[in-house]
């Protein structure tokens, strides 16, 4: 069983009845997708126009599937969570409604809030995260594939959270439940997720076996972004193993690939890369990989990472020895737009005290 039965379903009976709306609908949905990670404004439009003819229509899974993919773009290609959550908000609300009930995306939509507020502030939004994700595990039967990606949020819940061995623990259900499919997608995410463990730990070694496996199912999954996110693990990881000359050719590939999609740069992204500099002690080329970061926060919602990021530009401003003064305001700032601001607060207190080393 499958979320995507019913959509298969409906544009081989748009085709067969000849209906110019239905095919429409199915025809923008399709072309958006295409573009997904390569012209996002495109994406939009093109979401947005299918959105329209399935209101004329009053069809609502239409409408819903949509949104869903609207909120994929603008969370996880555009990182735009100002723009999102009002929009997750009011999906998942009405997915709930009897009319939705055989909508196996309604899950989606519920998934879709759980990454808005994870990504906004994951500990604050604690018991909206957890409730989400237990009317998930109500909704998902044993065959569908959404069992997946709850999985996933399970893991991201507890990385976001630095409660390592749960993360680890996590993760590693996460990993044994992919191999029981062929599905490269899930395949590949699970060993991301265990690329961020193990550079937790700084088990580098460890981390080469999950980026080489995890290349080869982003490739048949046809994951652009996820396969430049392994590269830069890659890279990380050669040069702590020694391997410098391949770990440049990696960074400048990941660099260059990068470069040609229209997406912002994952989280996991800038931390290997910021990481494969200080590896050098090239701080400033590091402060200048969290400046970009930061520039694509600024504004959009994320006030967690926000907070992480000039946290990490404290500490290689420090370590530049650059003034602080207006940054360490910057950053207090940031954090107390989050529900509880202590934890970020008695970190910027260390680095007021001149503590710069690593804490990320």
């Amino acid at each position: 069983m499958s979320v995507w039965d019913w959509v298969d379903d409906y544009e081989r009976d748009a085709y067969t009845s000849g209906d110019p709306q239905r095919i429409e609908i199915v025809q923008r949905f399709h072309e958006g997708m295409r573009y997904f990670e390569t012209d996002a404004a495109r994406t939009l439009s093109l979401l947005k126009k299918g959105r329209e003819v399935a209101q004329q229509l009053n069809d609502g899974w239409w409408m819903l599937l949509f949104d869903h993919w609207t909120l994929q773009l603008l969370l996880h290609q555009q990182r735009d969570y100002t723009t999102a959550l009002d929009l997750a908000v009011k999906t998942a609300v009405e997915a709930r409604k009897p009319v939705y009930g055989n909508l196996p995306q309604r899950i989606c939509l519920h998934e879709d809030l759980i990454a808005a507020y994870i990504g906004i502030d994951a500990a604050g939004h604690e018991q909206a995260i957890r409730e989400s994700l237990d009317y998930m595990a109500t909704q998902i039967s044993p065959t569908l594939e959404c069992r997946y990606c709850l999985q996933g949020w399970r893991c991201e819940f507890e990385l976001v959270r630095e409660r390592w061995e749960e993360a680890e623990s996590e993760g590693n259900r996460y990993l044994a439940l992919s191999e029981s499919d062929d599905e490269p997608h899930y395949r590949s995410s699970a060993r991301a997720y265990l690329c961020e463990l193990a550079y937790h730990k700084g088990d580098w070694t460890a981390m080469l076996d999950l980026v080489k496996e995890g290349q080869v199912y982003a490739q048949r999954a046809d994951r652009k972004q996820k396969r430049i996110d392994f590269m830069a693990w890659e890279a990380l990881a050669l040069r702590k193993l020694g391997s410098e000359d391949s770990a440049g050719t990696i960074y400048r590939t990941a660099l260059a690939q990068m470069s040609r999609l229209d997406v912002v740069p994952s989280e996991s992204y800038y931390k290997a890369l910021t990481a494969y500099h200080e590896a050098n002690g090239d701080f400033a080329d590091a402060l200048k990989l969290q400046d970009d970061h930061l520039g694509h926060l600024t504004g959009k919602g994320q006030i967690g990472l926000e907070c992480e990021v000039r946290l990490w530009r404290l500490r290689l401003m420090g370590r530049l020895g650059m003034p602080l003064a207006d940054e360490l305001d910057a950053a207090r700032q940031a954090a107390n737009k989050l529900i509880n601001p202590a934890p970020i607060l008695a970190k910027i207190d260390r680095i007021t005290a001149g503590e710069y080393g690593e804490d990320h």
